[in-house]
């Protein structure tokens, strides 16, 4: 023992105070935190199924060192597996303030955001992700998905070509590329991805509405009314209810000047999706060239105020993107989804807004009413989805 103290002594003597100095501060430094046993035991605990106790090391990892990233992003994939999205996007929120740069977390962020309606931060994180790793398949997906929901089918159409690519198994991705391809007016195209999906599954009325989409935009002959009409009577006929396929076979009843027909189909389509305004828009030339006056002015007067909403939605959304953080912007974002008898949406803002100016009597009011309606939809029955699986 004092042999090697002496021989410490003299390798600190032989490179100086200064050096010595260098080396702690190096060892300082590059030491291992003292977190790691604590993750590491959780992963262990984690790969034999005990996920209690993997989930109580990986916590104890924390208190040892808040600073250590490992264990939140192991607690973020524990939450989404659990079904528990909220605590998971907290998690992986403290682990990319940690590690900001990590590869495939911004997605992951943005893909479990985007599962439970946060619309605009997904938007945002898998943008980021890209940014760091261009080449992210589910990334691009995400954005795919996101700008087919905001009917922004070339931009869809760019990322869901990359996604189709990485994924040709996915047949979500296959549906959404297919529609963006129908949407840009690629039918061709558009129609072998939809084929492709029938050929593995037969049980789900979105590809059936596309097919039919695109031959009703094919030059007017019989054979191809003829196929357009089969194929959204066969999406109707797996989903009666299904808003788009509803209203498709009204339009194209309309076409055909059969608008006695084509009434119930639009107003069973306005009756199943809020704010249909091309379905309200054919719905009042229907009544109006069967001579239904009154009805056609009153689908008319809705027609133009859920214009004039959707208009000033779309303004302000563009707005937000550029100034996510600006107050009177979420409030009034809040507003308009609330008029547009949209609660949920109204409190993604409306509950940030809150939080940066509770004092603000608008916001508590407007967060009040968006709240009260939330309840209240949530009373009602839920109409069925048409999600692929």
């Amino acid at each position: 023992m004092q042999f090697r103290t002496a021989s410490v002594r003299l390798a600190l003597g032989a490179i100086g105070v200064g050096g010595a100095a260098a080396l702690i501060i190096f060892w300082w430094t590059m030491r291992p935190s003292p977190a790691v046993n604590e993750y590491r035991r959780g992963k262990d605990l984690a790969a034999i199924g005990m996920l209690n106790s993997a989930r109580e090391a990986y916590t104890d990892a924390i208190r040892r060192d808040a600073n250590y990233a490992p264990p939140y992003r192991a607690l973020a994939e524990m939450a989404v597996s659990a079904g528990n999205n909220s605590a998971s996007i907290g998690y992986w929120h403290a682990y990319l303030a940690r590690m900001p740069q990590a590869k495939h977390a911004w997605a992951r962020l943005a893909q479990t955001e985007m599962t439970v309606g946060l619309d605009v931060p997904a938007l945002h994180d898998a943008q980021q992700e890209l940014r760091i790793n261009p080449g992210s398949a589910s990334a691009h997906l995400i954005l795919g998905i996101l700008d087919a929901k905001r009917s922004q089918a070339k931009s869809a159409l760019l990322h869901l070509a990359i996604a189709v690519r990485a994924y040709p198994d996915n047949l979500q991705a296959k549906l959404l590329y297919g529609k963006a391809l129908a949407l840009t007016g690629q039918y061709d195209l558009a129609e072998v991805e939809l084929n492709q999906i029938l050929q593995k599954t037969t049980a789900h009325p979105e590809p059936y509405l596309w097919l039919g989409y695109i031959y009703a935009r094919l030059p007017a002959d019989s054979i191809n009314r003829h196929d357009a009409e089969k194929y959204l009577l066969h999406a109707l006929v797996l989903n009666p209810d299904y808003p788009q396929a509803n209203f498709e076979l009204g339009h194209l009843r309309c076409l055909q000047r059969r608008y006695s027909q084509a009434i119930p189909l639009l107003k069973k389509a306005i009756a199943g999706k809020k704010h249909y305004i091309a379905a309200l828009y054919v719905l009042a030339l229907a009544q109006s060239a069967l001579g239904e006056k009154a009805q056609a002015q009153h689908t008319q007067e809705i027609f133009l105020k859920q214009s004039d909403l959707k208009a000033r939605q779309d303004a302000l959304l563009k707005q937000y993107a550029n100034n996510p953080n600006s107050v009177p912007l979420e409030l009034e974002l809040g507003q308009v989804e609330i008029q547009r008898d949209e609660p949920f949406a109204a409190l993604i803002f409306l509950r940030p807004a809150h939080h940066s100016a509770p004092q603000d009597t608008n916001i508590q009011k407007s967060l009040q009413q968006a709240e009260s309606m939330q309840a209240h939809e949530q009373e009602q029955p839920a109409l069925p989805q048409n999600n692929m699986p």
